[in-house]
């Protein structure tokens, strides 16, 4: 690897964006759709071809030609499967890593079971059907991913494929200690009589002492989700869960008697706070009650209400509560979990650079030469960088393959088996994308109005002022006129279950935007399905106060592949509350009223670790799973479109901002919906809220 990325990685990098035959194939694949016509043999030159620049160190061109080997592969299953066989077990990770990468993005954006399914056996033969694996973090999550959409879109009950899931079988690697760091890159600042180049100093600091350690790492704040208890140790659990699970046990009159216990652990804490007093720990290191140590006056009530509830509870549980009470009393223990030791990680991934290959004489010149944005994500890299990048991901892999994972919510606090990078942020690109945001412009095109923006403001009250505008209502436009919406083209009707308006008085051509004075109405609109029979509940005033008192939307997700909602395990992970991407909705189910959230945001942003955005963010609506299941909808691969289950080309949900310029939404199809709603018997709702 090492010998081929000195002359062509290091070439590729001066080829990209410079009119070259380079940008050129790049942007012509970017182009291809599925009825594209393109043969068989040019498809399969073209793909090779592309295959090759994934060696690059530059993320624009990578990360670009990535998304366009993704277009070429589409809806050529064995083409597919031919990449996959000859570059999965490539000594080069970064191409084996996106080659899958983009036949999973691929994967996702077809529904062709018969060639899924010629896709996941050559995946599966090429990556899993050995004992190991390859041990890189990403490159077995593609993998995976293959395997598991061609699992669903066959509908089978089990898996066909054996292996696939995590924990994998690997070696825990021999990692180098300090001195040996020292040995391979002596330290500048130690004073000592070797030296080290430029080039090998500069990648010691990214990631001993610099934003490779302290960002990616995390080094900054030594905060980890990598514990250091190895899978085969007994699994850890916070205080907290395992109070949890402590007290599903009690009584009705034990657990008032814990509250009890809890409420004056809460009031001995305070008081020793208070008066400066340490902390007093009860004792730890015996089973039963233990021998209380010697204690303040302040205590004494504590320790008499602990010595009853454990008498109450009789010496076989007292064994199992009296720990937990005595991490109460010493106020520890409640969020520590055992970290892994970073430091680990930071040294395995200095040595291994230099193991794949990282020499002065083969790449000091080129990356002295790789200019430095500072902090920011999207950037072209050093050679020593991808190499990096490469180490990283293989000592994710050893850590999931050996210890717990603590990457759950603040509900789920306990050590477990590490399975996917949307549990974290180890994602940079998602390849079931392909879409390019839409370029500013400063007019409409002709004849793709937003239909669906509905009414505007007609009377801005110009000669009242502020205050008295301010206190005005009837010049708002009317949800039943923005919530309802006919695309006169297609001569169909919509719903909208979100909204985001925004409406701003006009202004003459010579005036500043910014002048003040300038009048805005903004209205953000969720809606969702509920029950015919909680309505009445959900539209009680106290009800909905509570409600508006938490934020009423959702948030947009950042993980989640859009070729993954609605069949996933990331789609099934971002269900959980935690994440806020259920809204109003969310706070409505606290109150005992069944929802079905209708949309999720989705976002990639510019100027992030996927440089093939370059102009624009993507910002879109998509359904939520529990929508894609009642609407019996999946996604078409294309832009944010969802299409029926049972009828081909039917449009049943969609966001129009992604194709025409204007305010997202997330428009259904409003005959399918009335259908929908009379069999499960279903009303529409929808969480207003809105600013002028």
């Amino acid at each position: 690897m090492a010998d081929r990325d000195a002359w062509w990685s290091t070439g590729l990098h001066a080829l990209w964006e410079n009119g070259s035959a380079v940008d050129r194939l790049v942007q012509w694949s970017s182009r291809l759709w599925p009825h594209s016509v393109l043969d068989d043999e040019a498809a399969g030159l073209t793909a090779t071809a592309i295959a090759w620049l994934l060696t690059s160190s530059n993320r624009y061109l990578r990360d670009h030609a990535s998304k366009s080997l993704v277009r070429v592969l589409t809806w050529r299953p064995e083409l597919i499967a031919d990449l996959v066989q000859r570059f999965s077990g490539l000594d080069d990770a970064y191409v084996a890593e996106r080659v899958l990468a983009a036949s999973y993005g691929a994967s996702m954006l077809t529904a062709d079971a018969a060639g899924a399914k010629i896709v996941a056996d050559a995946t599966h033969l090429a990556v899993f059907a050995g004992v190991r694996p390859r041990s890189h973090l990403l490159l077995r999550e593609y993998a995976r991913g293959i395997i598991k959409r061609a699992e669903h879109l066959l509908a089978s009950n089990g898996s066909l494929w054996k292996g696939v899931d995590p924990p994998y079988a690997s070696d825990w690697p021999t990692i180098p200690d300090q001195a040996a760091i020292d040995a391979i890159v002596p330290d500048r600042s130690s004073g000592g009589t070797r030296s080290s180049s430029w080039g090998q100093n500069r990648i010691r600091n990214s990631v001993m002492a610099d934003d490779f350690g302290r960002y990616i790492i995390g080094t900054n704040s030594w905060s980890t989700s990598w514990l250091s208890l190895r899978l085969n140790e007994p699994q850890w659990m916070s205080l907290e869960r395992r109070v949890e699970q402590a007290l599903a046990k009690l009584s009705a009159n034990e657990r008032r008697a814990w509250e009890i216990f809890e409420q004056a652990a809460q009031s001995a804490g305070i008081a020793r706070l208070n008066r400066r007093l340490p902390t007093v720990g009860a004792s730890t290191g015996q089973k039963g009650r233990g021998e209380a140590p010697a204690r303040h006056a302040v205590d004494e009530v504590l320790f008499k209400i602990r010595d009853l509830l454990l008498e109450m509870l009789g010496p076989s549980r007292a064994e199992e509560f009296a720990p937990l009470m005595n991490q109460i009393i010493a106020g520890t223990g409640m969020r520590h979990a055992p970290l892994f030791d970073l430091k680990l990680v930071q040294r395995y991934v200095v040595g291994r650079v230099f193991d794949l290959g990282w020499t002065a004489e083969r790449f000091e010149k080129f990356d002295s030469e790789i200019k430095s944005s500072g902090r920011e994500e999207a950037k072209a890299e050093r050679m020593g960088k991808k190499y990096q990048w490469i180490a990283y991901y293989e000592m994710l892999a050893f850590m999931a393959d050996h210890y717990q994972y603590a990457g759950g919510t603040s509900t789920k606090e306990i050590g477990a088996v590490y399975q996917g990078s949307w549990q974290d942020s180890f994602r940079d690109i998602d390849p079931s994308n392909v879409m390019q945001p839409l370029a500013e412009s400063d007019e409409e095109p002709a004849g793709t109005a937003a239909f669906w923006r509905g009414a505007r403001v007609k009377d801005w009250s110009v000669a009242a002022t502020p205050e008295v505008w301010v206190q005005r209502t009837d010049d708002v436009p009317l949800p039943a006129d923005l919530l309802l919406c006919r695309d006169a083209p297609s001569q169909s009707d919509w719903v909208n279950f979100y909204a985001d308006f925004k409406w701003t008085m006009p202004r003459p051509a010579y005036e500043a935007s910014y002048k003040d004075g300038r009048r805005e109405i903004w209205m953000n609109v969720e809606g969702a399905l509920v029950k015919r029979f909680d309505v009445t509940k959900l539209s009680s005033k106290a009800v909905a106060k509570r409600i508006a008192q938490s934020d009423i939307n959702s948030n947009d997700n950042h993980s989640i592949y859009l070729g993954e909602v609605g069949w996933s395990e990331a789609s099934r992970h971002f269900l959980d509350p935690y994440y806020g991407s259920l809204g109003w909705t969310r706070d409505a189910e606290r109150e005992g009223i069944s929802v079905i959230t209708a949309s999720q945001g989705y976002m990639r942003e510019r100027g992030t670790f996927d440089c093939s955005l370059t102009s624009e963010s993507i910002k879109l609506r998509m359904p939520s799973m529990q929508m894609l299941e009642l609407l019996g909808a999946t996604w078409s691969g294309i832009s944010a479109t969802y299409v029926d289950k049972t009828k081909a080309g039917m449009v049943l949900a969609f966001d129009p901002s992604v194709n025409v310029r204007g305010p997202s939404a997330f428009l259904v199809r409003r005959e399918h919906l009335l259908e929908v709603m009379r069999i499960h018997d279903l009303v529409v709702c929808w969480a207003t809220c809105g600013v002028d």
